[in-house]
């Protein structure tokens, strides 16, 4: 079952103010498109640059929405606060919801992986998957949306009963990786490869600071953070040092001729063909690498993971 809120969940989980209630108790999801609403959802008003969705307030109930989430003012277009709809308003609605996020993060309270990285996150995540399988609930939250929106709609939709949440975080600006992470609190974060580096250098270091941002979200409340880092650009391998984050690391540079060293040229050729008829994306060396040692750093042994590549295509598919 995806995550439902009742009016009391949303104002606790966002210090919202209840502005008008309706005559029913409602428990519904979190949607924030028109196309998405379903009889009994909460619409949130998400608003963009060139478009203001408190307009949208009318048509929303119209389309069976239990009520909507606004932002704080003192009046609101076709949603008067004396009307009997159910309407509660937030400092900032981009805010609420990923309140609402942390909010189910924490009711359900998997183990959290994050993947970030400018290439190679959706096979990366997928290899995970097959290797850890076996030992957990696992739900992938893929990214929707290369905003700041990112992967919110996926993990809203994790079952209750998920032991392993493992999401792709990825954006286009400084902040957008960071604002998801933050809100998932990340035991392991993986940071994949970097795309190939731009014409322009400080673009370069903005692009490498920008991923690198899952890194700083690593929750090490009880000393137990990870993170498993393909380091072979230069700014990654900088920036990292400037973060200085209190973690475990383990860096491609340092452990990549152990970790792969007993795989042949071959596997890889057939484990990169079976994704691309899997996911439509190919697997390269840095994907394979973050895969492996991720199942490692969950207690999965090297003669385990080795099983996998005894018969690559039935595993993956």
């Amino acid at each position: 079952m995806p995550a439902k809120f009742s009016t009391q969940d949303i104002v606790e989980a966002t210090n919202g103010i209840i502005l008008s209630e309706g005559k029913n108790k409602v428990v519904g999801r979190v949607v924030w498109k028109l196309e998405d609403i379903q009889s009994g959802d909460w619409f949130i008003a998400i608003s963009s640059s060139y478009q203001d969705s408190h307009d949208d307030l009318k048509e929303a109930v119209t389309r069976g929405a239990c009520g909507c989430i606004v932002n704080r003012r003192a009046n609101y277009a076709f949603a008067p606060k004396d009307s009997d709809i159910n309407l509660i308003a937030v400092a900032d609605t981009k805010s609420a919801l990923l309140d609402l996020v942390r909010a189910w993060r924490f009711k359900v309270n998997p183990r959290v992986i994050g993947v970030s990285g400018g290439s190679g996150r959706q096979s990366t995540m997928v290899l995970i998957h097959e290797f850890l399988k076996e030992n957990y609930r696992i739900h992938l939250a893929f990214m929707n949306s290369i905003t700041w929106l990112s992967c919110i709609k996926e993990v809203l939709a994790m079952p209750a009963e998920t032991e392993l949440l493992i999401f792709e975080a990825g954006g286009i600006e400084r902040g957008d990786v960071s604002r998801i992470s933050g809100s998932l609190d990340p035991q392991l974060a993986v940071l994949t490869r970097l795309n190939k580096e731009l014409t322009v250098f400080k673009r370069d270091v903005l692009q490498a600071a920008m991923y690198c941002e899952i890194l700083e979200a690593i929750d090490n409340s009880n000393d137990n953070g990870y993170a498993v880092i393909y380091d072979a650009s230069p700014l990654v391998t900088a920036r990292v040092k400037d973060l200085q984050c209190n973690y475990q690391a383990n860096l491609f540079s340092q452990t990549s001729s152990l970790s792969l060293n007993w795989l042949k040229a071959i596997e890889i050729e057939t484990i990169s063909a079976a994704m691309q008829d899997a996911i439509g994306c190919n697997v390269m060396l840095g994907d394979l690498w973050c895969a492996v040692e991720t199942a490692k750093a969950m207690g999965l042994t090297q003669a385990k993971i080795a099983e996998f590549f005894v018969d690559v295509e039935p595993a993956i598919h």
